[in-house]
């Protein structure tokens, strides 16, 4: 080898091994950036996450702020209307006491109350003539449709709070749901006056006619008490060990038994009357004390 391809191979060697440094450098670089990269990711990730942890605890804040302001709100209008009602109550109570001492003043005589009182006496005695009116017609049409009878079932008691005490909610027409015993549901014609009523006092009506068109419907239907059922309805039949009295082994009432084998006895009696009067269509029976017994359960219904 002559000296001039010596220093060739020199220069060669020289070369390689800066191109060699220089890959090294590089790839340390990209090392350098990729972990670089790795750390601010990292520490982006942790700002992230300290920004959403502050941002929940100032929503918790504000939530929790929002809710004693609106607790105070409430208090505050609480204690405002306790106040009205209060300063109500309180007047009411003064305009009540100086009217009854101007009328002390005014009506020293016993006259007046007495007067006051009869004609009390006669109003109240007025209404319950006609409530008495009232429920034995709804007898009589016990006696004349049965069995067209109905069972009512109402939704479950709902109660609102009032300043009062609880009252109990009015129910949805809707809601209410009436049983027929040979044909089951039936529903109120929408041309029926009670197709809105949301709550019967009673748990059974009696009804004139049932149509059926898209569903089965009544028209005309009023509240029968439990008596007029029992005194004028289908045969009644005692079960002593369930302390219940039933119409048809269908309308079924609570009743201890001494109590349903009275009932049981009243209207072997009636039937008897009613069988008597039909024979002889002139006899009396305004005085007889089983019309009497029967009428005094129809217009208190055994209370």
């Amino acid at each position: 080898m002559t000296p001039w391809e010596g220093g060739k191979e020199t220069e060669r060697g020289t070369d390689e091994g800066k191109s060699a440094r220089r890959e090294a450098q590089r790839s340390d670089a990209k090392s350098g950036d990729a972990e670089r990269g790795v750390s601010r990711g990292a520490i982006i990730v942790e700002e992230v996450c300290e920004v959403s942890q502050r941002e929940q605890t100032k929503g918790k804040r504000v939530k929790k702020e929002a809710g004693g302001r609106r607790k105070e709100s409430n208090r505050k209008q609480r204690r405002d209307e306790r106040d009205v009602v209060e300063g109500r109550a309180a007047r009411t109570l003064n305009v009540l006491r100086r009217d009854a001492q101007c009328l002390v003043e005014k009506r020293k005589g016993k006259g007046a109350t007495r007067n006051k009182a009869r004609r009390w006496e006669n109003y109240t005695s007025k209404a319950r003539g006609d409530e008495t009116k009232e429920q034995n017609a709804t007898a009589v049409l016990c006696a004349g449709f049965y069995p067209n009878v109905l069972r009512v079932r109402h939704p479950a008691a709902t109660y609102i709070k009032t300043e009062g005490g609880a009252v109990l909610k009015e129910g949805k027409s809707k809601e209410v749901k009436l049983y027929a015993r040979d044909v089951g549901r039936v529903f109120l014609h929408p041309s029926s006056v009670n197709f809105n009523v949301g709550r019967f006092e009673s748990g059974w009506l009696i009804y004139s006619e049932r149509v059926q068109t898209a569903k089965v419907y009544v028209r005309e239907c009023t509240m029968v008490p439990p008596y007029a059922l029992l005194l004028f309805g289908g045969d009644i039949e005692v079960l002593h060990a369930d302390g219940q009295v039933t119409v048809d082994r269908w309308v079924r009432f609570q009743a201890p038994a001494r109590i349903a084998v009275l009932v049981r006895e009243l209207r072997a009696e009636v039937d008897k009357l009613l069988v008597e009067k039909i024979r002889v269509p002139q006899l009396d029976l305004s005085a007889a004390p089983t019309l009497e017994a029967m009428l005094k359960l129809l217009a208190t219904d055994g209370y």
